[in-house]
């Protein structure tokens, strides 16, 4: 009587261990064979600082304008204060 022999089933941790397949690594390679690296391409940089630059122009005006007002409301209460300051140290009594 003759035994054939068979692989033992494969465990689950095995079969995480593989190597990934052709379709994964596929990604990572160019067609010369050169690995390609995972960073952003130059123009990816330029459309990125270009987008930037536009929102912190348009967002100027709207920060200038905010400043004006927070001076107007500062030099309000200055003067508000001053008014106060006369008002008690002025002589109440003829």
């Amino acid at each position: 009587m003759t035994r054939t022999l068979t692989a033992p089933p494969k465990l689950a941790r095995d079969v995480f261990q593989e190597e990934p397949s052709k379709s994964v690594m596929r990604n990572q390679t160019e067609p010369q064979g050169q690995v390609r690296g995972h960073g952003f391409t130059l123009i990816e940089l330029l459309a990125v600082i270009a987008v930037i630059a536009i929102l912190a122009m348009l967002l100027g005006p709207a920060l200038s304008a905010a400043k004006a007002s927070a001076r107007s409301t500062v030099c309000k209460n200055h003067l508000h204060e001053m008014g106060m300051a006369l008002q008690i140290r002025s002589p109440t009594e003829p």
